[in-house]
């Protein structure tokens, strides 16, 4: 896991978390309201699994109030747990030995 604040350099990853920096041009998708725990995951994954993405060093990082909210996303033990095994269902998919 790589975080702006965790690299020196530019770092090219198979999925960025559910804060996004790109603007919402970019985004195959309004990611607010999401109607369900892995709807960023899903779009990514299975719909721009070849879109390149990348964390990009910045000590420049702003955490909203909303990302402490107990009703965002992952707010919960059971949205952590269903994120995860999607997760992982494709990640296996992808990357089998």
């Amino acid at each position: 896991m790589w975080g702006t604040g965790n690299t020196k350099a530019l770092t090219k990853v198979d999925f960025v978390g559910v804060i996004t920096a790109a603007p919402r041009s970019l985004l195959p998708m309004d990611l607010r309201n999401c109607p369900s725990e892995v709807e960023d995951l899903y779009w990514q994954m299975e719909r721009y699994p070849k879109a390149a993405k990348y964390v990009v060093p910045t000590a420049n990082v702003k955490r909203y109030p909303e990302s402490f909210d107990p009703g965002r996303l992952c707010g919960n033990k059971r949205s952590r747990e269903i994120r995860q095994k999607y997760y992982q269902t494709w990640y296996l998919r992808n990357y089998k030995k």
